[in-house]
């Protein structure tokens, strides 16, 4: 306004731009939470929960972790909730979205995801199944450095959690050109799961 221009620059571009451009793309809005505390399969990519400013959110993560829930947190790096976490993998940096890619077609292949969801609720299902035919836990262990056989466990682990199973497509969303579609496919697999609008999954809020 003291300059005059219409123009104006926050920390968006540079934290959930991606993030939130493929929510309102892929769900129509980016008004969206995770029912942390009751969630049953949490896979969090880079996330650092435990050291956030979301502290309801952190809080709600540390409740279903004392109940009994399981997190995957993928992060090359040490973190608080690398340690944290039930399960700890470490990525090549740079390649979630084949990991991502390799869970739905195991989902897919194996017959895990919710049809009866799927076929009421979302659209372009026969689509991204032929993309993703091809994107197997071997391709991806080849990319990611992580083995084909945990690709596939926590795919199938995150399966038969459903409904209550949630893949966190993040927020610090501006680190590499694959970043839009990476939260997209992470929203496509949470929609082969039914999670949206359950008790530990995602609701759409205002």
């Amino acid at each position: 306004k003291a300059y005059g221009t219409p123009n104006i620059f926050s920390y968006e571009s540079s934290c959930p731009l991606a993030r939130n451009v493929a929510l309102e793309v892929t769900l129509g809005t980016s008004g969206v939470a995770i029912d942390y505390a009751k969630v049953d399969y949490l896979v969090s990519f880079g996330r650092n929960h435990m050291e956030t400013i979301a502290v309801p959110q952190a809080q709600g993560i540390v409740a279903a972790l004392a109940r009994g829930a399981r997190m995957v947190y993928l992060d090359p790096r040490r973190t608080p909730t690398s340690t944290a976490a039930t399960t700890w993998l470490q990525p090549v940096p740079g390649t979630d979205l084949a990991f991502v890619l390799a869970m739905i077609q195991v989902l897919i292949a194996d017959n895990l995801y919710d049809a009866a969801f799927v076929d009421g609720y979302t659209h372009g299902f026969a689509e991204l199944s032929q993309a993703v035919a091809e994107c197997t836990p071997e391709w991806a262990a080849a990319k990611t450095g992580i083995t084909a056989g945990t690709i596939r466990d926590v795919a199938r682990d995150f399966g038969a959690a459903r409904p209550r199973a949630v893949a966190d497509f993040g927020w610090f969303s501006a680190g590499y050109l694959n970043e839009f579609q990476l939260r997209r496919a992470i929203l496509a697999l949470n929609a082969l799961v039914g999670n949206l609008e359950v008790p530990g999954g995602i609701f759409l809020v205002k």
